[in-house]
């Protein structure tokens, strides 16, 4: 993990001022915090992100205020999401380097690596589950009536559990404090601990200590946004919806496109687990890899013979950056540079991107469905964390969020690449708890994971995270380094329209700073119009950007840009409109 880490930051160093996403807002909070003592949070965001900002500050107090200090404190968080699974691993008797292999995994997945060069919640959200997993699941036999020390409250050592309960319970609050959804184990914990409940073995005692801890805070927070602060226009949006769940034809496509882009993140280790199993199979031929392969086939030629079928704004490829879920690629995408040979027979329409992607998130798709059907064979006793008194396991917590997590994923209305990490971390804390030693007779063996396989997968993997990072960072900075030329040049910046990141770090912040503080008053003071010109910010799209021989007939083109990128990249124009 190390070396992997360093070689990231050597070839792609987390310097420059090009904001990739919403990071733009989130860092002028920070930015803007302690200059007269008062912490904002804008209209913008939707996420409790309070626990965010005060991650992203304790650095910048530090290191002082720079993107690129933020930008670490991500990939801090990044690393204990990784040293979490580690544990989690190691817990499940998983050998160190079986343990270190996974936890590699985790930090160099693509959506991952993409989000340690921002300073979005995505990463801290993740992590924080993680750690969560790792220290608070494993003290939950403490909340049960006889524990395993019969330790109770009034005794000597009641303090200490005291102490723990507490301590569960806050972090709890620390991390719906991050961003809600990393809340979701907790809530997992709480669906598994029903049964306990009906039985009577639940200490309500301890269980109410717990609850108290996690209560305080959260209501603290909220007494601070509604009474002082002001509620954001954020919280109120309509992110969650029931009635896409009434269309199954946008329902199906959007599972199967979430199956296929969580494969692909863990084709690694579900394929170093087929090879083993194959290894071991009485019958180490293509026999054993018959059914598994046919499979693999024919799912990837349904998945490329379908599309026309579907709707013209969904499709299945995989997301190699922050894309729009079931939209086609836009101009940052990987697509747009990586094989950009079109493939047109018949029914058969894609690039050879998706030829090369798709069939392997199929094959390691049908591996994944067959770990899931042969474990419960094949492993007598199940290696998933189980405690005494029967309380809910590492492996069954991770399960219960992963379903939450996927069910979130299909209320929610605009599904960006980015919200699938957190679905495929719980899923590696699945798989992290199944990959234990086994024990037959004097031999020890790890169970189902040929390491040379897995190696050999996280090398590809990785390389495949660095170019799709490298190559959409070269993009935004090269259009950074041209609206950054205009402004020098004394256009204003109303008139370049390149997105949100860049009009928001430069016309959002300073009127809303001035304005609160000209004023003195807070965000929920302001009139519901005055925040949503402050959101929206004013662009007249004067000077825009497009791919060369897209432009508009109305358009002037006055510079031509090529991203400095490792694979060949489709140049862009900037163009000017006259009558704008």
């Amino acid at each position: 993990m190390t070396l992997y880490t360093a070689v990231m930051l050597w070839v792609m160093p987390p310097s420059g001022d090009a904001l990739l996403s919403d990071d733009w807002d989130y860092s002028i909070s920070v930015f803007d915090w302690g200059q007269d003592g008062r912490l904002t949070i804008s209209d913008f965001p939707s996420m409790t992100l309070i626990g965010h900002l005060t991650w992203g500050k304790l650095f910048a107090i530090l290191f002082g205020n720079h993107h690129v200090v933020l930008r670490i404190s991500t990939m801090v968080m990044a690393w204990v999401g990784a040293l979490s699974l580690y544990r989690i691993a190691r817990i499940a008797d998983a050998t160190p380097t079986i343990a270190t292999g996974i936890a590699t995994l985790y930090l160099l997945n693509p959506m991952i690596l993409w989000c340690s060069y921002t300073f979005l919640t995505d990463i801290i959200g993740c992590s924080v589950m993680l750690l969560f997993l790792a220290t608070v699941v494993p003290r939950l036999p403490l909340l049960i009536r006889q524990d395993v020390e019969g330790v109770d409250l009034q005794s000597p050592r009641g303090g200490a559990v005291i102490g723990q309960l507490i301590a569960m319970g806050v972090f709890t609050a620390g991390c719906y404090l991050v961003r809600q959804t990393a809340v979701i184990p907790a809530l997992a914990c709480l669906v598994l601990f029903v049964p306990l409940m009906l039985k009577g073995r639940l200490s309500w005692r301890r269980g109410s200590v717990v609850l108290f801890a996690f209560a305080v805070p959260v209501i603290c927070f909220w007494i601070w946004i509604t009474q002082w602060h002001g509620v954001p226009l954020g919280f109120e949006k309509q992110m969650l919806g029931l009635g896409q769940l009434t269309h199954p034809k946008i329902v199906l496509m959007k599972v199967i496109r979430i199956a296929l882009t969580i494969a692909f993140y863990l084709s690694p280790l579900a394929l170093a687990w087929w090879v083993g199993r194959v290894q071991r199979s009485e019958q180490a031929s293509w026999r054993a890899c018959a059914p598994v392969l046919l499979s693999a086939v024919g799912l990837a030629a349904a998945l490329l013979l379908l599309p026309p079928l579907a709707t013209a704004r969904l499709y299945w490829g995989i997301s190699a950056v922050d894309e729009l879920v079931g939209d086609f690629p836009q101009v940052m995408g990987l697509r747009q540079s990586l094989l950009p040979v079109t493939i047109d027979w018949g029914p058969l329409q894609s690039n050879l991107f998706d030829l090369v992607v798709i069939p392997l998130a199929s094959l390691s798709t049908i591996c994944l469905l067959n770990w899931a059907l042969v474990s419960r064979d094949e492993l007598r006793q199940p290696v998933s964390l189980c405690f005494s008194g029967g309380t809910p396991t590492i492996c069954a917590v991770g399960f219960v969020a992963a379903m939450g997590q996927l069910l979130l994923l299909l209320l929610i209305w605009n599904l960006f690449g980015r919200y699938l990490a957190p679905l495929m971390s719980l899923c590696l804390v699945v798989l992290a708890t199944q990959v234990a030693v086994r024990v037959t007779g004097a031999n020890q063996h790890q169970w189902g994971i040929h390491v040379p396989t897995f190696a050999v997968g996280l090398l590809l993997m990785a390389t495949y995270s660095l170019v799709t990072t490298h190559d959409t960072r070269a993009r935004f900075e090269a259009v950074w380094d041209v609206a950054q030329r205009l402004r020098g040049s004394g256009v204003d910046v109303s008139e370049i329209d390149i997105g949100m990141p860049f009009r928001g770090t430069y016309q959002y912040r300073p009127e809303l700073a001035s304005l609160l503080r000209k004023e003195n008053k807070t965000l929920g003071q302001l009139s519901i119009r005055q925040r949503r010109e402050l959101l929206r910010g004013r662009s007249t799209g004067r000077y825009q950007l497009a791919l060369a021989g897209e432009q508009p007939s109305d358009a002037v083109v006055i510079e031509t840009l090529t991203p400095a990128t490792w694979l060949p990249a489709e140049p862009w124009v900037l163009l000017r409109f006259a009558g704008q």
